[in-house]
């Protein structure tokens, strides 16, 4: 059921001349375009005809010795001087490029001179010999049609002319008895109607193809437009997308730099302010060493004591691959030993045990830590251990 919808849907659309099949309405434009392609695929079979015409129309002189030996001479005179030099040079000349544009014409000639020249044999031939070259108009008609792949139009118009010339012949110049003029009316309207029947079918599938590849071309080339436009866009698209990540990679490099400078920049600041730091320590250290006064010296060492850990902070900041916190323990376990030694108990030795967790705390909290730690083991070294020779 769909199939025969969609060929009625192309018939429709196709809009041809009922009566020449020519291309019309919308699709007018499409005829010439056939026409050029038609006639490309039909000259070989147009030699081809031309070539079976000649070896038929030849063969057929064996029948003038056996009908009309009176007159063989002047058929063949007919058959092989004037038809088979026609056909010859209409063969010759389909070598020619611009004869696909004319070989409709040509074979029409050939047809209407191979039945001329049968009609006159007829004309002349003698009763009952002329009744016998008939069936060779057929056999002209058959070709036409159908083996010279001619066009509907010029292959009914070749056969009306033979058709016509036969009449006049039959009735003015010719006494043909009566059933055997409707006889031989009888096979040659027969011959034409199914001939043409055939040639209509036959070029109207030939019409449907060329209309179903002309669809399916612009069909191709509406999508191979589409194609073009989408690929065009993708290219578009992805140039704008590598350039965004050029630009973003470009931003990523800078930023990486940006952010190695300022790890650079950050680690030099820690270690400046450690070594600062250290010297402001060691200073103290010296000036406390001077010192006679024990509650003034016990001042200097206890803010020594906080410069120290305040500059391990940035000594571990300085150590560190994340700048913004530090390991409380690996800060711990540098810095309290460091503040032992420092504010040792004299004739007391105090060993360090230390059970501490991996935790990394921000530089904010680091620093108030290192005070409060460096506060707590003062007290613990200065009151602890008083009277004690280890702990």
């Amino acid at each position: 059921m769909d199939k025969e919808i969609f060929v009625n849907s192309i018939n429709e659309d196709m809009s041809l001349n009922p009566f020449t099949l020519s291309f019309n309405k919308n699709y007018a434009y499409l005829e010439k375009s056939y026409k050029a392609s038609i006639l490309i695929k039909s000259v070989k079979t147009n030699r081809l005809a031309i070539i079976f015409s000649i070896i038929a129309y030849s063969f057929f002189g064996i029948l003038d010795a056996f009908v009309v030996p009176e007159l063989k001479h002047f058929f063949w005179f007919l058959r092989f001087a004037v038809f088979d030099s026609i056909a010859v040079i209409v063969l010759i000349l389909s070598l020619f490029t611009w004869y696909q544009k004319v070989f409709q014409y040509f074979f029409m000639l050939v047809e209407v001179v191979g039945g001329a020249i049968i009609i006159l044999m007829i004309v002349i031939s003698p009763p009952p010999a002329n009744y016998l070259y008939y069936a060779g108009l057929i056999l002209i008609f058959m070709m036409a049609y159908t083996a010279s792949r001619m066009i509907f139009i010029w292959a009914t118009i070749g056969s009306l002319i033979i058709v016509i010339l036969y009449e006049v012949a039959a009735i003015f110049y010719v006494s043909t008895p009566t059933l055997i003029f409707i006889n031989n009316n009888f096979f040659f309207i027969g011959a034409n109607i199914i001939g043409m029947i055939a040639s209509y079918e036959i070029e109207m599938s030939d019409r449907k193809n060329f209309f179903l590849n002309h669809l399916l071309h612009s069909e191709r080339e509406k999508v191979n437009k589409i194609n073009a436009v989408l690929e065009k866009r993708v290219l578009e698209r992805t140039a704008t997308l590598n350039d965004e990540v050029i630009v973003r990679r470009s931003t990523e490099e800078k930023l990486a730099a940006m952010l190695e400078e300022k790890k650079v920049l950050l680690k030099e600041l820690y270690h400046r302010t450690k070594n600062n730091m250290q010297v402001i320590s060691s200073m103290i250290s010296l000036e406390s060493s001077q010192i006679v006064n024990q509650e003034l010296k016990d001042i200097l060492i206890k803010t020594e004591l906080k410069i120290q850990a305040m500059a391990m902070v940035h000594e571990e900041l300085y150590e560190s691959e994340d700048l913004s916190r530090i390991s409380l323990k690996s800060y711990i376990e540098n810095i309290v030993p460091l503040m032992i030694d420092s504010y040792s108990v004299p004739q007391t030795f105090v060993s360090l045990t230390l059970n501490l967790e991996d935790i990394y705390i921000l530089i904010d909290s680091a620093i108030p830590c290192g005070l409060i730690l460096s506060e707590l083991l003062v007290n613990s070294m200065k009151h602890a251990f008083i009277g004690k020779k280890e702990g």
